[in-house]
């Protein structure tokens, strides 16, 4: 029976997941910039144009909320099993 291989290197695992939380920290503050910039805008723009662009605004905004909190949900996921696969390259350094 074949031993099973490791093809990925922990600490890129690692880097990745540091990226994507930078990237939901950016995409949080930049939602924020457009939730009051947006609010800002409809003080003065008030036609159907405004209500157009709002309602093809809030899908990507859901969009981007939703894949921020799958960032976050799966960083400690990615942070395990680069743990896992240090501790078997422990057991199992490769030659």
């Amino acid at each position: 029976m074949a031993e099973p291989q490791i093809h990925v290197d922990p600490d890129r695992l690692v880097t990745l997941a540091d990226l994507l939380e930078t990237f939901a920290r950016e995409v949080e503050l930049e939602l924020g910039g457009l939730e009051s910039g947006l609010a800002s805008l409809g003080a003065t723009w008030q036609d159907d144009e405004y209500r157009t662009f709002k309602d093809a605004v809030r899908p990507v905004h859901r969009i981007l909320e939703t894949f921020r909190g799958e960032i976050r949900k799966n960083r400690p996921k990615l942070e395990a099993d680069a743990e896992a696969i240090r501790a078997y390259l422990r057991l199992n350094p490769r030659p």
